[in-house]
């Protein structure tokens, strides 16, 4: 399906069908003044039965959105890319 509204529409009601991902990976990395901040994040792209799926960042709030959950700021992403031992590019 070409990218638009109607395969957002159809990734959104997939992810939520789908539920909360239940595969989460800790990552974490020191903070300030010696504390730890743990990242709970997914251990691959987002997949919707077994098949990557991309998604606008409005799409993808909504999916965190529905969840419970929080996207990352770009420096949190950083951080989880760093922290992590596997890197894709």
């Amino acid at each position: 399906m070409p990218a638009g509204p109607d395969r957002e529409k159809l990734v959104l009601e997939a992810a939520i069908q789908q539920g909360k991902p239940t595969n989460l990976v800790p990552v974490t990395i020191d903070g300030p003044n010696g504390t730890k901040i743990t990242y709970q994040t997914t251990p691959d792209f987002f997949m919707i039965d077994g098949i990557r799926a991309t998604v606008s960042p409005a799409t993808a709030q909504k999916i965190a959105n529905h969840f419970g959950r929080m996207l990352p700021t770009a420096k949190g992403a950083k951080q989880i890319y760093q922290a992590a031992d596997i890197k894709t590019r």
